[in-house]
């Protein structure tokens, strides 16, 4: 992976996915809250970035991105491209 890659941020997940050309998304290292389990306090969890995997699905590449609220969304890596490069073709 080169530093010199255009890594833009992801539309409604900034601050926590980039995507670059050609067909390339990372997540980027971030500190976020979470839930305690069954009664235990909140905690902080430190997550480290990395070059998602996609899988290929009737010829689209997918891939999962977590929300602020960790819920999960499938999404194309095509369309993400498009929206953050300011493409017209997804």
């Amino acid at each position: 992976m080169s530093d010199f890659d255009d890594w833009r941020p992801v539309r409604n997940h900034e601050g926590a996915y980039e995507v670059a050309r050609p067909d390339r998304v990372r997540s980027i290292d971030r500190v976020i809250e979470r839930r305690g389990h069954r009664g235990a306090p909140p905690f902080i969890q430190h997550l480290r970035g990395k070059e998602l995997s996609s899988r290929n699905h009737h010829g689209k590449q997918l891939v999962w991105l977590y929300d602020r609220e960790h819920r999960r969304h499938q999404r194309t890596v095509a369309s993400l491209i498009a929206e953050a490069f300011g493409d017209t073709a997804a």
